[in-house]
């Protein structure tokens, strides 16, 4: 049974590969060569803010992962290892080409030699975003920049926790019993399935303020109900 888990994994993590990424809705804008946002350069409304442009420019793992398909490694069990080399490769060659200011045909260039590095033969047609955000400025520490910038996750958001199951799997040649348990149920196998709505009982249960755990969502954001349950739930069932 172990070995099934084990399989599932691989084939979910490769999976999360081909998810296509997305800018943030309403907040990218196409970036055009007639008009560049940092040309001319914008003051901040503020002394102690100043404009940043975050340009969506990298590696995404949909052209990469279907490179893989075309060369006939679905079944290869080493794509963790493999896309970390491509992002070291990828570093190691166009680090020097991003010191200073930046254009249209640059930046194009760029992400043309990110997509010719990722392996994928259909070299489609590269469109660049950006979104322009005034972020207040922090005291350097050591080398630390000076901006309190939040980039955005545009490839999978498992990928990386997904990852860390497997590398704990080639540690300890165990899986960790929430995700066992998580796929029993998505597998049908030890699992009740109740619909919340004509089960209300089990949500006033579970969201006891007894039931609530000391420490806080890790977000500058409140937990929404159904987060709220699924926490006070999860930290209830490792208590017991």
């Amino acid at each position: 049974m172990a070995n099934r888990y084990t399989q599932l994994l691989s084939c979910w993590h490769k999976l999360e590969h081909f998810t296509p990424a997305s800018v943030p809705k309403n907040e990218a804008k196409n970036l055009k060569a007639d008009s560049l946002p940092w040309s001319p350069p914008q003051r901040a409304g503020q002394p102690n803010k100043r404009i940043v442009h975050l340009i969506y420019l990298g590696v995404f793992t949909l052209p990469w992962a279907l490179g893989q398909l075309e060369k006939g490694k679905l079944g290869n069990n080493n794509w963790r290892e493999a896309f970390t080399k491509l992002n070291e490769d990828i570093a190691l060659a166009i680090c020097d080409k991003l010191q200073g200011i930046q254009g249209f045909e640059s930046l194009t260039a760029i992400q043309h030699e990110i997509m010719k590095l990722s392996g994928w033969s259909a070299n489609p047609k590269v469109h660049l975003f950006y979104k322009t955000e005034e972020v207040f400025r922090k005291k350097k520490k050591n080398n630390e920049d000076d901006d309190d910038i939040k980039a955005d996750l545009l490839n999978s958001f498992f990928i990386e926790d997904l990852e860390k199951i497997m590398q704990e799997h080639e540690r300890t040649k165990k899986l960790p019993l929430p995700f066992e348990t998580y796929i029993r149920a998505n597998i049908n196998e030890e699992s009740t399935k109740l619909d919340l709505k004509e089960h209300t009982e089990i949500l006033k249960e579970i969201l006891r303020p007894s039931l609530y755990p000391d420490g806080r969502w890790p977000s500058e954001y409140k937990a929404s109900l159904m987060q709220q349950f699924a926490v006070n739930h999860t930290c209830s069932k490792l208590m017991n």
